[in-house]
């Protein structure tokens, strides 16, 4: 099933802030995706082939351990899978669905040739990127902080 443009424009995160002729350029590439609740769409160390945006439910990223450890859970808007943009083309984490979601799944190899024969997807598709990651880093202080709160009393 394809992906309307207006969809992704519509998310909170930065999907929702693609231009619209990017909008409508990476929808053309999409599918939607229905996954069920358990579900481990990306596993860390396999190759990295395809990335996601969220668009209901949720998803954890899971340092992979004999007891997994929850990193970050992702929401709609998010972008699932950012290892496919830089080599080595490898996840870093295990991605898990919390109850059923729904995602806009692209694949990478795909994405990645329209981004080398149009600069204007280019820098949308990395601004979407660096968008997420510095998301990511966000929260990822705010947990540092959380944490060393939690030490320090």
């Amino acid at each position: 099933m394809s992906i309307d443009a207006a969809l992704l424009t519509s998310l909170s995160g930065p999907a929702g802030r693609l231009a619209q002729a990017a909008a409508e350029k990476l929808a053309s590439m999409g599918r939607l995706e229905r996954i069920d609740a358990g579900t481990t769409i990306m596993r860390a160390g396999d190759q990295a082939t395809r990335f996601h945006i969220l668009l209901a439910g949720r998803l954890q990223l899971l340092l992979p351990h004999p007891r997994p450890v929850v990193i970050q859970t992702l929401r709609e808007g998010d972008l699932a899978g950012i290892s496919w943009f830089r080599p080595p083309y490898r996840w870093q984490w295990d991605v898990v669905s919390i109850g059923p979601v729904t995602t806009a799944s692209f694949d990478a190899f795909e994405v990645g040739t329209a981004c080398e024969a149009d600069f204007d997807f280019r820098e949308a598709i990395v601004e979407l990127v660096l968008a997420e990651v510095y998301q990511r880093l966000g929260a990822t202080r705010l947990q540092l902080i959380d944490i060393y709160e939690a030490v320090r009393t």
